[in-house]
């Protein structure tokens, strides 16, 4: 702790460690979303277009 005092290093908890996860797109099945394998109802289901993840998927 010491160390990161000359260079006003803090430490951080869980709560900024998940806030920065999801700003940079790293999100976690069943966590942020229902995969559609675990979905109960139909309208829980989400493609990978409807939470971002299009980059993903290739269609051809």
């Amino acid at each position: 702790m010491d160390a990161g005092n000359l260079l006003k290093i803090r430490p951080f908890g869980i709560n900024a460690l998940e806030l920065t996860r999801i700003e940079a797109g790293f999100i976690q099945t069943n966590t942020d979303f229902v995969a559609a394998e675990d979905a109960l109802r139909p309208v829980r289901m989400r493609s990978p277009y409807e939470i971002g993840m299009g980059w993903l998927v290739h269609l051809n």
